[in-house]
């Protein structure tokens, strides 16, 4: 949950939408390491299957808000693929690309 807030405030502090943040750094048939993947995993296949679904969730949230005043709706987003066990650095461009460097593993084994 803590990371996928962090996402959608990177976003909104970017401009952009969440699902486009998402989109942008999604890993399809290469990791951030320059490192393929042996069987991909389908993460960009998912988004797209998600998105008119996050689109009208959108819509439907803003136009409740109009309509109720002061009460605020929402939409949200969970769309990741998690590697757990690496530390790393993050880097963000100014064109919302997300740039990671890995270093050790955590649990000692390389």
């Amino acid at each position: 949950y803590g990371l996928e807030c962090s996402l959608d405030e990177l976003a909104a502090a970017l401009g952009i939408d969440p699902w486009e943040l998402r989109w942008l750094n999604a890993a399809d048939r290469v990791a951030c390491t320059g490192q393929p993947f042996d069987d991909p995993f389908g993460f960009r296949a998912v988004l797209e299957a998600i998105r008119p679904e996050w689109q009208q969730a959108c819509e439907t949230a803003c136009r409740q808000t109009a309509s109720y005043g002061e009460e605020r709706w929402g939409a949200g987003l969970a769309a990741n693929w998690y590697q757990f066990g690496k530390a790393g650095e993050l880097r963000v461009s100014a064109q919302a690309e997300l740039a990671m460097a890995r270093g050790r593993e955590l649990d000692g084994s390389s």
